[in-house]
């Protein structure tokens, strides 16, 4: 049983060839155009034109298109960068300060001599990044 199903399978998509359909176009006298897949006996055979058709089996895919990106408005999309690393920069000088301030609160607190030559430098990193990065 199970190989008469795989012939008959086989045999019908085998049968199943390209599907083509010829198209034919006239003018009636009234001047309308007309369009059917068998051509009218009543018309002459020069009024009758037959439109050619796309093979639909080898047309090529459309081309993939990113619709987020196509919906997207790039000025706003330009203006979010910026803003998203003007934020990122302002919470990094933020934070460079708040280290600088801990630092000098911990130079008025008191040292011994070995730790606040390490705080002194600290203090000076911190003054150059802050320099180049928030001024």
């Amino acid at each position: 049983m199970d190989g008469y199903r795989y012939f008959l399978i086989t045999a019908f998509l085998s049968l199943a060839g390209n599907a083509s359909a010829t198209i034919y176009s006239w003018i009636d006298e009234h001047g309308q155009r007309h369009y059917s897949d068998s051509a009218p006996a009543q018309h002459s055979d020069q009024s009758v034109v037959e439109v050619p058709l796309a093979d639909i089996n080898r047309q090529s895919p459309p081309a993939k298109i990113d619709y987020r990106r196509a919906t997207r408005q790039p000025d706003k999309t330009a203006h979010h960068q910026r803003a998203s690393a003007q934020r990122k920069r302002r919470q990094h000088c933020e934070k460079i300060q708040r280290r600088l301030d801990a630092i000098n609160k911990q130079l008025r607190s008191g040292y011994r001599e070995p730790k606040g030559n390490k705080l002194r430098q600290q203090r000076r990193d911190y003054q150059r990044r802050k320099k180049q990065h928030c001024d």
